[in-house]
């Protein structure tokens, strides 16, 4: 009898013991359950600040590149500021009154092969005939630049595009009209290239009359540039490659920055011709090739 009871005793306490182990288990299951929904909520609250974070430096970097973005674009460019010396020999190739079917495709082949880029300053009519000439301008990497939308005035009126400010500025949004319809409204580039020059240090009346013009293109929000050496392709439609190189290197000579005016307008069949030893001689120099802006 009392065995039974001793047994009976026995197997209580062991199921009490279980009872209690299952139990412990269950509030260790609990209390682990607990700690991990902490943690994660923890952790999910971190890991919005921390998106937030970015996300506000994202736009104040954002915020910071157009500031910047735009104190650059306030920064006026001129023939005088590429100019300034700075140790450095940097060089800016120009091609005027393009683009044209049969000579700019083969400059920006050779630009291409020298892994070289340039700027183009187009007329608007020449561009509204070849798009896509002005496309595959940008697209490699070139700056396009406005050279008015006719150059060349009309017949009855040889001064008419410098005849008054608003006559030349008009020129000048009626190209940068043509070239946004080709490339978009995000092409912003106001760069313009007077046909003949602009030279305000100029001492000849000519230049010193275009003062007005100067400061209407100016007012209207537009840089312009001019050029400090040049090869000479202007002077006729078939100027020997060997003119052409003379003339580059005598008015090039003693220049650590130079700006140098060609042309890429139908005519100008030479000048592809001449571009490679131009274009070697200057490497060969170590001068850098950089696009205005």
């Amino acid at each position: 009898m009392n065995l039974n009871m001793e047994r009976t005793e026995a197997v209580s306490i062991i199921q009490k013991k279980r009872r209690v182990i299952m139990v412990v288990c269950l509030l260790t299951i609990i209390v682990l359950m607990a700690l991990f929904i902490t943690l994660k909520i923890n952790n999910d609250k971190k890991g919005k600040v921390n998106a937030a974070s970015v996300t506000k430096q994202h736009v104040n970097s954002s915020k910071d590149k157009k500031n910047n973005a735009a104190e650059k674009k306030h920064e006026e460019i001129s023939t005088k500021s590429l100019m300034k010396q700075d140790g450095k020999k940097i060089v800016y190739l120009t091609f005027d009154d393009g683009p044209s079917d049969n000579v700019t495709p083969q400059i920006l082949d050779i630009l291409n092969k020298y892994n070289v880029k340039a700027t183009f300053f187009v007329i608007g009519k020449n561009a509204e005939k070849y798009p896509d000439i002005i496309k595959k301008e940008f697209e490699e990497g070139n700056l396009i630049g406005n050279h008015s939308y006719s150059h060349q005035s009309m017949k009855s009126r040889p001064n008419y595009i410098y005849s008054s400010p608003e006559n030349f500025v008009g020129e000048i949004e009626k190209c940068n009209s043509v070239l946004k319809s080709i490339l978009g409204d995000d092409y912003n580039i106001k760069l313009v290239r007077f046909p003949g020059g602009a030279f305000p240090e100029s001492s000849s009346p000519a230049y010193k009359g275009l003062e007005p013009v100067r400061e209407a293109v100016k007012k209207d929000g537009y840089d312009f540039v001019d050029w400090n050496s040049e090869t000479g392709d202007a002077e006729g439609s078939l100027v020997s490659v060997d003119k052409l190189y003379a003339n580059y290197k005598k008015n090039s000579q003693g220049k650590s920055h130079l700006i140098i005016l060609m042309h890429d307008a139908g005519a100008k069949k030479t000048t592809p011709e001449v571009l490679p030893l131009i274009i070697e001689d200057l490497k060969k120099q170590g001068y850098e090739f950089k696009t205005i802006e």
